[in-house]
């Protein structure tokens, strides 16, 4: 069987990071939740935003050192369904 990947898409409050958790947590992969890139790390949260061409590498090299993964964000502008964010 090939990798499990599933990516989680919606608008900003719909619960994108609820599913991804449940979901990571029932098939025992790694979640990734785009408000942890997007974001530096602050409190209260969400005050200081990364550098897109940041937050990409972070993604990816995370994406890319796990063969099974959810990746939850908010749609790319243009980005077509197989791809997350970073790539469009």
């Amino acid at each position: 069987m090939g990798p499990t990947r599933i990516k989680i898409i919606g608008a900003s409050g719909v619960g994108k990071t609820t599913l991804g958790d449940a979901l990571a947590s029932r098939l025992g992969i790694r979640h990734f939740d785009s408000d942890a890139y997007y974001h530096f790390p602050t409190d209260p949260p969400y005050r200081l935003q990364r550098d897109p061409v940041e937050r990409c590498a972070l993604l990816e090299r995370d994406l890319s050192a796990c063969e099974n993964w959810i990746p939850s964000e908010e749609p790319a502008p243009g980005a077509r369904g197989d791809e997350h964010a970073c790539s469009a």
